[in-house]
């Protein structure tokens, strides 16, 4: 019987919110083996890596390649079992999420049904009762992976892609942007 390897788009916190994440995992008891590298926020489930074969994953990857996207903040402010999640100013990671999964329905692949709901995950293993509000965790999400997902392993990257930002922001009013009269 083989390892199961899904395939999963997701996003990833950023090295500079690794201390604000352990001290979670450690303030609320939770399974300290989950490496930090793994934490992650799910945006889509690509179903088993062995039912794509390796031309499927490239059209997958020039398909990834194409999207436009923009940068969404992510903010979690609330522990609940061993999930971080967010009450609200997630609309755009759960925009991302849609375009990601209409794009990717547009391939024709059997995509396996997904209910989006933005966490972070912290730990697998025994749940945890832990339900708090926190100190917001927040970054903004500048890129989208391809995982290869190696249940007991870890995650393999099997491709990367930034969010671009498609407007050019406007120069505030008063301070350093304003015009001398």
């Amino acid at each position: 019987m083989s390892r199961a390897m899904p395939l999963y788009l997701m996003l990833k916190p950023p090295l500079s919110q690794r201390a604000a994440l352990l001290r979670c995992v450690s303030s609320f008891g939770l399974d300290p083996s989950y490496w930090p590298d793994k934490y992650h926020c799910t945006l889509l489930g690509l179903g088993e890596s062995q039912d794509w074969s390796p031309a499927m994953l490239e059209q997958l990857c020039r398909l990834l390649a194409t999207i436009d996207a923009e940068p969404c903040a992510i903010a979690f402010d609330r522990i609940d079992g061993n999930l971080l999640r967010g009450r609200k100013g997630l609309s755009g990671l759960r925009e991302l999420q849609r375009k990601l999964a209409r794009q990717v329905a547009r391939l024709g692949f059997p995509i396996p049904a997904y209910s989006f709901s933005p966490h972070l995950s912290l730990a697998y293993g025994a749940p945890s009762d832990a339900s708090a509000a926190i100190h917001p965790i927040s970054w903004p999400a500048t890129e989208f992976l391809l995982i290869r997902s190696i249940h007991g392993v870890g995650h393999e990257q099997l491709g990367r892609w930034p969010l671009r930002r498609r407007q050019l922001e406007l120069p505030l009013r008063g301070g350093r942007n304003r015009a001398a009269a």
